[in-house]
């Protein structure tokens, strides 16, 4: 037996493991099989780690995809902001500028100049004018 060869009762434990795994995935066992399980089971409680192995896989998966989920809002959420934001400047929020004599006002972006009447000093989508 070499240092990289694992001893019999291991080999024959990791073999039982195997089993337990396969039965976890609803596999059939032939009776041969669903022997050396039990013996492997009484002896070092391999589906009892099969089972632990199947529940942190799914624990990591889950995981996984919930971070997966958490960046597609993280993105979501930057693009609307950006869509608000000159794509010249980046800048989101215009200045407003009274009209005298009225109560009207417009909305310029401190970047490009770009104008609108009235409304929110937040800035809808735009491009810098071409003057």
């Amino acid at each position: 037996m070499t240092a990289d060869t694992p001893d019999p009762m291991s080999q024959v434990l990791n073999a039982g493991l195997d089993l337990a795994r396969a039965e976890l995935e609803g596999r059939h066992l032939d009776p041969d099989e669903m022997r050396v399980l039990e013996l492997c089971d009484d002896i070092g409680d391999v589906r009892g780690i099969a089972e632990h192995e199947m529940r942190q896989s799914n624990l990591q998966v889950i995981t996984t995809v919930s971070r997966d989920m958490q960046a597609e809002e993280d993105i979501k959420a930057w693009e609307e902001e950006q869509s608000q934001r000159c794509s010249s400047s980046g800048q989101d929020v215009g200045r407003m500028i009274n009209i005298d004599g009225m109560d009207d006002w417009r909305v310029e972006c401190p970047t490009c100049g770009a104008m609108w009447w009235g409304g929110s000093t937040v800035l809808p989508e735009h491009d810098k004018p071409r003057g």
